[in-house]
C-alpha cells in the first residue's frame, strides 16, 4: 500500500496511488450512466478533496456515515481541471 500522502501534497500526485485516514465530510450516492456511484468529500488538516467509488457504490454507501474516519487507497486525477480522487479501495 502507498504512504498516506495529505490533501494538501495530491496536487504534486496526479495519476499516482495514494492511501490514507480522512474524515468523510460529505457523501452523496448519485445515479450515472450506466450505475450508481458514490461522491465523496474528503477532509484531513489540510484541506478537503472529492473523491468517487465506482465498483459496488451502494455496498460501499451502507458502511460508514458523514463524520465517520475512513481507510482509503485509490488514484489522483486532474479531471476538469479538478484534482480528485478516484477509489479503488475503503474501509
Amino acid at each position: 500500500m502507498a504512504e498516506h500522502i495529505s490533501i494538501a501534497e495530491m496536487q504534486q500526485k496526479v495519476n499516482q496511488e495514494i492511501s490514507g485516514l480522512y474524515l468523510v465530510a460529505e457523501k452523496e450516492l448519485r445515479e450515472g450512466k450506466n450505475d450508481f456511484y458514490l461522491r465523496l468529500k474528503l477532509q484531513d488538516k489540510t484541506g478537503t478533496i472529492s473523491a468517487n467509488v465506482w465498483k459496488d457504490a451502494v455496498k460501499h454507501s451502507d458502511q460508514f456515515d458523514t463524520g465517520d474516519i475512513i481507510s482509503i487507497q485509490g488514484t489522483v486525477v486532474n479531471y476538469k481541471g479538478q484534482i480528485q480522487l478516484s477509489l479503488s479501495q475503503l474501509r
